[in-house]
């Protein structure tokens, strides 16, 4: 993928490594926070950060769909049979 299309592999790369680094710098604060709760500040922090990882998750992921779709077609999709 990296001589193909290596902006999609760095989409992808970038957005694992956030939530790699997100889980690790938390890690311990989640443990914390389950024995002793956490500032409402604290949380919304953690809350924008968990959200942004999740967005660049979900754009990498559906930019490799779309590649692999486009590039390895399986065929039409199957219409649903509509039931009388």
């Amino acid at each position: 993928m990296g001589i193909y299309c290596p902006d999609l592999l760095d989409s992808f790369d970038r957005a694992v490594e956030g939530r790699v680094d997100w889980v690790t710098r938390h890690r311990q604060d989640i443990e914390d926070a389950l024995e002793h709760g956490l500032q409402p500040g604290t949380l919304a922090g953690m809350i924008r950060e968990t959200a942004r990882t999740t967005t660049a998750l979900v754009a990498a992921r559906d930019d490799m769909k779309r590649l692999i779709l486009e590039r390895y077609p399986m065929g039409a999709p199957i219409a649903e049979e509509e039931t009388a």
